[in-house]
C-alpha cells in the first residue's frame, strides 16, 4: 500500500540482503514498476531459488519478453501449470526463440487442454508441425485450428493463418478459413486478398494426402487438371460447394482469377479507407495489395500515412518500406531506408538480414559485417543469424573466423549452415573435410 516507504526500508538493509530469494522477488517487482528489465532479469534468477515465488515471477514474464530475456524466462520456469494463457505463450515463445522444440512440445502438452480453442496457440503448433510434417503435432494443429477459428470472430486475427496453411501445404485448412471469414463478413477485403495472394496454391496438395507416392513429406501435386475433368463430367457432387471458388481456381489460367480478385481487394480496401473503417492490420495489407498491383508510389504513400497517424509504428513502417524496395531489388533504396536500423531498440532479425544483403549487393562488405555481427549478438540462437555472419566473414576474406564461428558450439543441423561451412572449408583448403 505504501511502496515508497517499503522501498526506503529495503534500502536500509545490508548490501547482500537481496541475495535472499524473498527480498530478490520484492526488488524485482520494484524494478519492474520502474521499467528496468535488465535488473528484473538479474533478480528473478535469485528469486526463483524459492519455489513459492514462481507465480509472482511469471507475472513479470511480459516485461521480460518485451526485452527478449528468453534465457532468463526458460531458466526460472518450472513444470507447474500456468495460471494464464499469456504466461504459457510467453514461456513457449522463449523456448521457440532458443530453438528448443522438445521444450515447446512439453509446454504445449500441458497448456492445450486448458486453452483448447485459443487461436494464439496456432503459432507454436505450426512451429512444431513444420518440423515434422504429417506427425502428431500436425494432427493437433488441424484439430486446434478447426476449434479456434469457430470461436474467433476478428478477421485481423484469422487472416494471417492463410500463410501458415499454405506453408504447411494444407489447402484444406485454408478452405475452411476462407469459409469462416466469409461467414463473419462476406464483403471483407481479406477474402479477395487471400485469393490474390494464394490462388495459385489453392489446389496444391501433398502427394501423400491424395495417396500418391512421394519422396519427402511436403512433396506436392497440382490437382487442378483432375478437378477440371471432374467438373466437366458433372460428377462432382457437392465438391464445388464445399471448396470455395473451386471451379474458378481450378481453371488452367488461374492468374486471371488472381488479378481479378486483386482488383476486387483494392476496391474493397479503398471503400473502407474512405469510410475510415480500415484497421491497422488492414492498412498494411492494403499497402501489399497496392504493391502487388504495381502501384508502388501509392503503397509508399499509405505507409507514410500510417507513420503519421500511428507514431508508434515508425519502426514497422521503416521495415515495410525496406521490404518493398528489396522485392524490387532496389538495393540502394533498401540500404538508405534501413541503414540506421541497427541502432534502434528491440531489433528484429528480418530487417537486419535485408540490410546486410543490400550492403553486400552494394559492395559495402565492412558495414555488412557490422550488421551481421549485430544480428548475431542480438539473436545468438538463430541459425539464420549465424549463417549470415559466417557468410559475411568469408566475403571479407576471413574464412578461418567463419569456421571458428560455425564450430563454436553444438547446434542443430541446418542446411544453410552446412553450405556456408562447406564453402569455408574449401576457402581454407581443407578439401578432405569439405568432401
Amino acid at each position: 500500500k505504501r511502496p515508497g516507504a517499503a522501498k526506503a526500508n529495503l534500502g536500509q538493509l545490508p548490501p547482500k540482503a537481496d541475495e535472499h530469494p524473498m527480498l530478490a522477488m520484492i526488488n524485482a517487482e520494484f524494478a519492474a514498476a520502474a521499467e528496468q528489465p535488465a535488473r528484473v532479469a538479474e533478480l528473478i534468477l535469485r528469486a526463483a531459488q524459492w519455489e513459492p515465488n514462481l507465480a509472482r515471477i511469471r507475472k513479470l514474464f511480459p516485461l521480460l519478453a518485451r526485452n527478449r530475456n528468453w534465457r532468463e524466462i526458460m531458466t526460472v520456469n518450472s513444470s507447474r501449470p500456468f495460471e494464464t494463457a499469456e504466461q504459457a505463450l510467453i514461456a513457449i515463445e522463449a523456448a521457440m526463440h532458443l530453438n528448443q522444440p522438445e521444450v515447446v512440445a512439453g509446454l504445449l502438452t500441458g497448456a492445450l487442454p486448458c486453452w483448447s480453442d485459443d487461436i494464439r496457440f496456432m503459432t507454436p503448433l505450426f512451429y512444431l508441425a513444420v518440423k515434422q510434417p504429417g506427425g502428431r503435432w500436425e494432427t493437433a494443429l488441424a484439430e486446434h485450428f478447426m476449434r479456434s477459428i469457430i470461436r474467433a470472430d476478428n478477421p485481423d486475427i484469422l487472416y494471417p493463418l492463410f500463410e501458415k496453411c499454405f506453408q504447411l501445404r494444407r489447402a484444406d485448412l485454408a478452405w475452411n478459413l476462407y469459409l469462416r471469414l466469409k461467414a463473419i463478413d462476406p464483403a471483407h477485403p481479406y477474402l479477395a486478398m487471400a485469393v490474390a495472394r494464394y490462388g495459385n496454391l489453392w489446389f496444391t496438395l501433398r502427394r501423400q494426402s491424395v495417396s500418391m507416392p512421394s519422396n519427402f513429406a511436403l512433396e506436392t501435386v497440382d490437382v487442378r487438371p483432375l478437378l477440371r475433368k471432374v467438373f466437366a463430367s458433372r460428377q462432382c457432387g457437392d465438391l464445388s460447394r464445399r471448396i470455395p471458388l473451386a471451379v474458378a481456381l481450378a481453371a488452367e489460367n488461374v492468374e486471371v482469377v488472381r488479378r481479378d480478385h486483386l482488383r476486387q481487394a483494392l476496391a474493397a480496401f479503398s471503400r473502407r479507407d474512405n469510410e475510415g473503417k480500415l484497421s491497422l492490420s488492414m492498412r498494411y495489407e492494403y499497402v501489399l495489395a497496392m504493391e502487388m498491383a504495381d502501384h508502388v508510389e501509392e503503397a509508399l504513400g499509405q505507409l507514410k500515412s500510417i507513420a503519421h497517424t500511428h507514431p508508434g509504428e515508425a519502426s514497422t513502417v521503416q521495415i515495410r518500406q525496406g521490404e518493398i524496395y528489396k522485392r524490387r531489388r532496389d538495393w540502394q533504396k533498401t540500404y538508405e531506408t534501413l541503414r540506421n536500423y541497427p541502432w534502434q531498440s528491440n531489433l528484429e532479425l528480418t530487417p537486419l538480414t535485408m540490410l546486410c544483403e543490400a550492403q553486400r549487393s552494394l559492395m559495402l562488405n565492412l558495414p555488412a559485417l557490422f550488421t551481421a555481427m549485430t544480428a548475431y549478438r542480438e539473436f545468438p540462437d538463430s541459425t539464420q543469424a549465424r549463417a549470415m555472419l559466417a557468410d559475411t566473414l568469408q566475403a571479407v576474406q576471413c574464412p578461418e573466423e567463419a569456421l571458428w564461428l560455425l564450430s563454436r558450439k553444438s547446434i542443430r543441423p541446418n542446411r544453410d549452415l552446412e553450405i556456408v561451412k562447406a564453402e569455408a572449408l574449401f576457402a581454407t583448403e581443407r578439401y578432405m573435410e569439405c568432401s
